[in-house]
């Protein structure tokens, strides 16, 4: 809906104009008004509860005024419990820079919102394609497996335990992740790569 009223495009903050962009358009703000409620975006499982870091959306020419899930001034980011109006979701970053919907060319196939330790998901078009989006493939684990960036599944194998790969997963072995089409469906981590999250288009 969001995009419909807003010119076929999706928002526009993203994590790299995060000093010039109002908080406002920030994805989860910008689907507030059609979501009505921040608890919406707060899955019963998520083991960590993270709201907005203030360096991404406090950053801004409003200071993050607009953005209820950014983080308090006296509280720090990793620590629980947290702000209350925590987000337990991820936009894909391919989607968060005002991209137009008509340049989606497969949206059935394309992920838009997916469980996340953090409000953005490294599934960026283009980068390996086997690559494991590690933000929202384990995003039930704060550190250090979301920050590993540029790996595919046989090295997270190889570096970590079964155990530790299954039990920083949100939902049994892997996340929910919603498409630009609408549907939804489970994905176990393994299968949350650049290629099966943003295929180039």
């Amino acid at each position: 809906m969001y995009v419909q009223d807003n010119d076929e495009k999706f928002t526009g903050w993203n994590w790299g104009q995060r000093f010039v962009m109002d908080s406002a358009s920030y994805w989860a703000v910008c689907a507030l008004p059609y979501i009505k409620s921040i608890k919406l975006y707060q899955c019963p499982s998520d083991a960590l509860e993270w709201p907005t870091v203030n360096d991404w959306t406090g950053m801004g020419p409003d200071a993050g005024a607009h953005d209820p899930f950014a983080s308090w001034s006296d509280r720090n980011w990793w620590e629980k419990p947290n702000n209350p109006n925590f987000i337990s979701y991820g936009f894909n970053e391919s989607l968060a820079n005002g991209r137009k919907l008509a340049a989606v060319k497969s949206p059935a196939n394309y992920a838009m919102v997916m469980d996340s330790s953090i409000g953005l998901v490294n599934a960026w078009e283009g980068w390996g394609q086997d690559y494991i989006a590690c933000r929202a493939a384990f995003s039930n684990q704060g550190c250090c497996l979301i920050w590993q960036d540029g790996h595919n599944a046989a090295w997270f194998k190889a570096n970590y335990s079964q155990q530790e790969l299954e039990g920083a997963t949100r939902h049994t072995g892997g996340q929910n992740v919603a498409f630009v089409d609408g549907h939804a469906k489970w994905m176990k981590w393994e299968n949350m790569t650049v290629a099966n999250l943003s295929p180039s288009n």
